[in-house]
């Protein structure tokens, strides 16, 4: 097995579809990915299953990306955290960016795009 294969990413959105396309994109890529269907277990999620990065949906209905950014930090600083939206807000997207994710990237995203952030991402954890 090789050492990208053992890299676990969290794919946190609303949108069953994004889900899913994410996970075959990452999978394909050779990471394991597990999912969840909104924000508001994003702590228990990130302590149950230690995820080595966290893709997170800024628009989510139960609790916004926002906010589970906030409670993703509390759990754990230094986890590498990628925010994905449709929405281009800059101010929003500043928002997250001052509250602790490492990126954003915008929907609908190039696969090579995202795999390509999520391998500096991780990389950059490592160091």
């Amino acid at each position: 097995m090789t050492e990208k294969a053992k890299m676990k990413i969290l794919v946190i959105d609303d949108e069953l579809s994004v889900r899913r396309l994410v996970r075959r994109i990452l999978e394909k890529a050779g990471y394991l990915v597990v999912e969840a269907s909104d924000g508001s277990g994003a702590s228990g999620m990130v302590r149950q299953e230690q995820p080595d990065l966290v893709l997170l949906d800024m628009h989510m209905l139960r609790l916004d990306g926002i906010a589970a950014l906030e409670e993703i930090r509390m759990v754990d600083r230094s986890i590498p955290i990628i925010m994905l939206s449709a929405d281009n807000d800059d101010k929003r997207v500043q928002l997250a960016l001052d509250n602790g994710a490492s990126e954003f990237l915008a929907k609908p995203f190039d696969p090579e795009k995202l795999v390509a952030a999520v391998k500096a991402r991780l990389a950059e954890s490592r160091t």
